[in-house]
């Protein structure tokens, strides 16, 4: 790997501790294959979505790998009519050039709100994509949510939450 990212730069400026993990850098895989394929439980392993309200404002929303998100319930919640993904193609523009599949909010420009789903809050470490395919970093959800400014939140709907 070339350099650091973004969001290994925003650790490391915060002084947070952070490790990083290999996969192959496959834009096809999942977040739930990528747990898989480094042999982290599913529910440890999290997602980045770059969500767009019904206004164009952009929110990002860090959800377990096997969940979906609840669009309705995040819309109400942010006072918006609907959300949506934001589009593929628009997402280096939006986040500072992140791609599809190595989203995080970790060192991503625009100063978004940025929501970490509940579930993470009890957890002592979790994985997230560290802005680049290929590259994943555990890190504690305290930290995350320090360093990004995030808040906890329900994101999914109940039945789509892991059981542990």
């Amino acid at each position: 790997m070339d350099g650091k990212t973004p969001a290994q730069l925003a650790m490391e400026a915060a002084g947070a501790a952070y490790k990083t993990y290999g996969y192959p850098a496959d834009p096809t895989l999942s977040a739930a294959r990528i747990a898989e394929l480094t042999g982290f439980p599913a529910g440890e392993v999290y997602k980045t979505l770059v969500c767009r309200g019904s206004g164009h404002r952009t929110y990002v929303c860090v959800i377990p790998s096997p969940a979906n998100l609840d669009f309705e319930g995040v819309a109400q919640m942010v006072g918006e009519n609907r959300l949506r993904l934001a589009p593929q193609g628009a997402l280096p523009e939006i986040t500072g050039g992140y791609v599809k599949g190595c989203c995080t909010p970790l060192g991503m420009r625009g100063g978004y709100p940025v929501f970490l789903d509940k579930s993470m809050e009890q957890k002592e470490k979790i994985c997230l994509n560290g802005g680049r395919l290929g590259l994943l970093m555990e890190l504690a959800p305290s930290e995350l949510r320090r360093v990004t400014g995030g808040v906890f939140r329900q994101l999914c709907r109940e039945e789509n939450q892991e059981r542990s």
